[in-house]
């Protein structure tokens, strides 16, 4: 169902991703962020989160001899610009297509899967670091957004990476789910 709507190229695809995430945050709670200096913390947040999560997840791939890219559906853009306006944000317009000739197996493809979220928590963590010394809010909502980012990421529904991870290990996807949990009371 997620894959099979391919709407543009991966070049185009990174475009329709990153501007569906900045409006489904700009629509839900960070509406009050609104302003031209929030406006662009979070578009600055959502382009580096997206873009070093999905990235991980092509560059852990291709250590494996995998061939990967990604890409966006135009049913994931739409429900993710649509959350939005929900209660909770549904972050699903594209995935980073993995393909092994070979196949995978659990252990492979649940770190595949790790890799993306542990980047999120990677960067929010430094920042929240810096943040704790620099009280700037355009580095509170970079903290926020990848945390979020992070959390979403490993809900344990397929497609989402949480499933791949919990598949493999259980005890690392609690870790992750732990390690991103703090957004919940930011």
């Amino acid at each position: 169902m997620f894959r099979s709507h391919r709407i543009v190229g991966e070049p185009a695809s990174w475009v329709f991703g990153t501007i569906s995430i900045v409006f489904a945050f700009i629509g839900s709670g960070y509406r009050r962020y609104l302003g031209p200096e929030y406006l662009a913390a979070i578009i600055t947040s959502v382009v580096i989160g997206l873009l070093v999560h999905e990235y991980m997840h092509r560059l852990q791939g291709r250590k494996y001899g995998c061939h990967s890219e990604y890409v966006v559906t135009l049913w994931g853009v739409l429900v993710t610009i649509l959350s939005g306006f929900l209660p909770f944000l549904i972050l699903i317009p594209g995935y980073t297509s993995i393909r092994c000739y070979l196949g995978l197996g659990k252990e492979k493809n649940g770190v595949i899967a790790a890799v993306g979220p542990i980047s999120n928590l990677f960067l929010a963590y430094i920042v929240l670091i810096v943040e704790y010394f620099i009280h700037v809010s355009f580095l509170e909502i970079f903290v926020k957004i990848n945390l979020w980012l992070a959390l979403f990421n490993l809900l344990p529904f397929y497609p989402l990476d949480g499933s791949k991870i919990m598949a493999w290990n259980t005890e690392v996807w609690g870790v992750l789910v732990i390690l991103s949990s703090p957004v919940l009371f930011l």
